[in-house]
């Protein structure tokens, strides 16, 4: 009996801001439990924030609305994630494979990527075992 194996993924959007997260591998989510804590922080400390961003030493152009509170994060070894501010944006992957004494596969790969707004993809393969990394703010 041949054996054959395939595969497809594809992500489109046209929306104005939005992003995308795919994971390869077990995640594991942490989420923090008092989140009115850190949304007392930021309604205090916002002011600061916006002045280092947009003080003599840098000049982003941060505004209030540009700010977004995390209160979790998932963990994994295997990710890509794209972020959009405006325009369309689409992605797509293939792969294929036959059977043994066929010599048949494939493997396709497009990113299309129309307008003028910002974009950022990042992609990370690895490490190859599972590492538990803390960042202590």
């Amino acid at each position: 009996m041949p054996i054959q194996l395939g595969g497809s993924l594809q992500y489109s959007c046209s929306t104005e801001p939005g992003a995308v997260l795919v994971l390869g591998d077990d995640a594991d989510r942490f989420n923090a439990l008092n989140k009115d804590y850190f949304r007392k922080i930021m309604s205090e400390q916002y002011h600061t924030w916006l002045n280092k961003a947009n003080g003599e030493e840098n000049s982003y152009g941060i505004k209030l609305h540009d700010l977004i509170l995390v209160t979790g994060c998932d963990k994994t070894s295997l990710w890509t994630n794209a972020a959009f501010k405006s325009g369309s944006s689409e992605f797509s992957i293939s792969i294929n494979a036959g059977a043994p004494e066929i010599a048949e596969g494939s493997f396709s790969a497009a990113i299309k990527d129309s307008g003028t707004g910002r974009r950022m993809i990042q992609k990370n393969w690895g490490p190859g075992t599972r590492q538990v990394l803390s960042l202590i703010v």
